[in-house]
């Protein structure tokens, strides 16, 4: 009887589908992400050509690079950067990358090591524009002391294409994959952390068990006069309150010292509130996860902070400096057994 009581207190956690419905996200995404992958691995793809091969725009080339410059040029959008543009050689040919700033920095780390032959780059061949042709002319010029490198002949000086290296399929296949291992192991933690929430719950149904009758609390639970409130995850029985947010708490009234309200924020915006409960053997509870984006939530909220208040009169209620005060590591014993004096009496 007493596993059938305890399994209708936790089936109450199953009203609170936050964690699983973020297991279930990242699980299919994690899925996603490798499948995609997958798909673009198993893609045939043209065999690389040498960039003294090059004819056309959109082929997939094969770069060797023994020495790059600095960016000579960039393309910004609402100040944004899109593209960075580099000169490079493998040797005998020059010509234009686009690289982000990423790969910039792993090239230049290769290229620095004293046992570096040069390092090879994948890219999508593109057609240069007549400003980034101009700014590599100046470029040239001015490193040799010649104006012989005009527009007309461009191409004897260097290759006719930029190259693209931002693009690349089998990059596109690594990215996703990591996308895949990322997400695959935050859906790991959070099943990990239902299993754990299932476990603590448990153990907090059997510790009220030791001391309280969970049969009565089972008939407070079925009676028509308890309030719950769904947005705050909060039921209020005749003598306890049940919160079912995440885990599951059971709080007696009588129990109660100090209830006050939290603000929860992310970059300083309050996203959601709570209520801090502190009872009579100096626990912390954390209850009413309550999302603070529509009205109606905050409405139900504050009604939670009313019901406490109602239910508990001698607890003190806010975070108020009288009640810091009557809480802090002094007074806190005299504030306790002055509370429960009360309930006693």
């Amino acid at each position: 009887m007493e596993k059938e009581h305890k399994k209708v207190f936790l089936n109450l956690l199953d009203k609170d589908k936050t964690a699983k419905k973020c297991f279930i996200a990242f699980f299919i995404l994690s899925i996603l992400g490798f499948s995609l992958s997958v798909i673009i691995e198993n893609r045939e793809y043209p065999e690389a050509i040498e960039i003294q091969d090059i004819s056309n725009e959109d082929q997939y080339v094969e770069c060797r690079v023994v020495a790059i410059t600095e960016c000579i040029a960039d393309y910004s959008k609402d100040n944004k950067v899109i593209d960075e543009y580099y000169l490079a050689t493998d040797g005998s040919n020059v010509y234009i990358l686009d690289l982000s700033k990423i790969q910039y920095t792993l090239l230049c780390n290769e290229l620095q090591n004293e046992y570096s032959e040069g390092a090879t780059i994948y890219g999508i061949s593109t057609n240069i524009q007549t400003e980034l042709k101009q700014i590599a002319i100046d470029m040239y010029n001015e490193a040799y002391n010649t104006d012989e490198l005009t527009l007309e002949n461009f191409e004897d000086y260097f290759t006719p294409y930029l190259i693209n290296a931002k693009y690349n399929p089998n990059e596109s296949a690594t990215v996703l994959k990591r996308i895949g291992y990322i997400f695959g192991v935050l859906s790991i933690l959070f099943g990990i952390y239902c299993i754990f929430i299932m476990i603590k719950s448990r153990k907090n149904i059997d510790e009220f068990s030791k001391e309280h009758d969970l049969e009565d609390l089972i008939k407070q639970l079925s009676s028509s006069s308890k309030t719950e409130y769904e947005k705050s995850k909060l039921i209020f029985l005749k003598d306890y309150i049940i919160s079912y947010s995440s885990t599951l708490y059971i709080i007696n009234y009588s129990d109660i010292i100090w209830a006050y309200p939290y603000d929860y924020r992310v970059y300083g915006i309050v996203t959601a509130k709570r209520i801090v409960i502190i009872t009579k053997d100096k626990k912390q509870y954390i209850i009413g996860n309550t999302s603070t984006i529509r009205k109606k939530n905050k409405e139900q909220y504050e009604k939670c902070i009313n019901e406490i208040a109602k239910r508990s009169p001698n607890a003190l209620i806010g975070y108020s400096v009288e009640n810091i005060v009557a809480m802090n590591k002094d007074n806190i014993d005299e504030t306790i057994n002055k509370i429960m004096r009360k309930n006693n009496s």
